[in-house]
């Protein structure tokens, strides 16, 4: 029994240490062609980006993106779904503030710094929402999301007189993602703004929302 089971342990473990090992890989390889897919959709373009050259730029076989992602559009959910990921982690990173203003103002310019790092992955989910109506949809509901923790702080303004009663929390964060959404088009689509620009625009919202949602005297 002593002798089986001195035979059988070792093998075990190694079995172990082997499915680590291929779990780590296959992790490895699959962040290599998420990165080779959106640097190759980001010079290409989409339309035109093959799951060849994506295979090519990762250095792996491109049958590996069929095993792991089906396809090229299963390429691009998946960096979408890692985009959003991070988004959810990095949501209310900041410190939670006392004043409304301050409040608007710290959560849409957090939110458009993380844009502004993902720089090649919005424009290339701005150009799939325009031409890609599956994207699009899925986009509606990426766009909506509304942290609970989001509107217990707008709540706990609320409680402290900042915020009139009849104001749905939940529409005036769809408000705050539309702006964002502006904003960083102008500011990292189309460039047509720099980042000093769009934080005065941010501002300058964050002012007339917080009159807006002020109890009326």
């Amino acid at each position: 029994m002593f002798g089986y089971l001195g035979i059988w342990k070792p093998r075990a473990y190694d079995d172990i240490m082997a499915l680590r090992s291929k779990k780590r890989n296959q992790e490895d390889t699959k962040a290599k062609l998420l990165k080779a897919a959106l640097d190759e959709f980001s010079k290409a373009g989409y339309d035109a980006a093959t799951t060849r050259n994506i295979a090519k730029r990762a250095g792996v076989n491109e049958s590996l993106i069929h095993r792991y992602f089906k396809s090229k559009f299963g390429l691009f959910m998946a960096l979408k779904q890692l985009n959003r990921d991070k988004m959810i982690q990095q949501l209310l990173s900041y410190e939670e503030s006392d004043n409304l203003q301050d409040e608007i103002f710290k959560f849409v310019t957090s939110r458009l710094d993380s844009t502004t790092q993902e720089k090649k992955f919005f424009r290339l989910v701005i150009s799939r929402v325009i031409l890609d109506p599956k994207v699009r949809e899925d986009m509606r509901n990426y766009t909506s999301m509304k942290p609970p923790e989001l509107v217990k702080r707008f709540e706990r303004l609320r409680s402290k007189g900042q915020i009139r009663k009849d104001v749905n929390l939940e529409d005036v964060i769809g408000v705050l993602h539309s702006l964002l959404f502006v904003s960083t088009i102008l500011k990292d689509a189309i460039e047509c703004i720099d980042k000093e620009g769009a934080e005065k625009l941010l501002k300058t919202a964050a002012n007339i929302l917080t009159k807006g949602l002020a109890p009326r005297s």
